[in-house]
């Protein structure tokens, strides 16, 4: 992956996920993704189990379960949403 572009291990394996899930279709295309997603709960529901799958990406360990939103987005380069996510599941 290149180094430049931190989250492109996410993006792809959370591309992955959609298709390892069955997602069908072209979900980002026309309004921009931020937008889709508000216009659709399917599209939503869908981005959010890409996001949980992608999520193995930060192992489950004990510095982990500790660390706030923010210290997981700086040390395994993710979106704030897949980080809220992945904090979410230790709670």
């Amino acid at each position: 992956m290149n180094q430049k572009k931190p989250r492109s291990l996410f993006a792809v394996v959370h591309e992955v996920g959609h298709a390892l899930l069955g997602h069908k279709g072209i979900l980002n295309r026309g309004p921009s993704s931020v937008v889709a997603a508000s216009l659709s709960s399917n599209l939503k529901r869908m981005e959010h189990q890409a996001n949980s799958y992608a999520g193995f990406l930060m192992p489950d360990h004990s510095g982990l379960r500790t660390m706030t939103i923010d210290q997981i987005i700086k040390a395994y380069n993710v979106s704030s949403e897949a980080a809220r996510i992945r904090w979410s599941q230790f709670r």
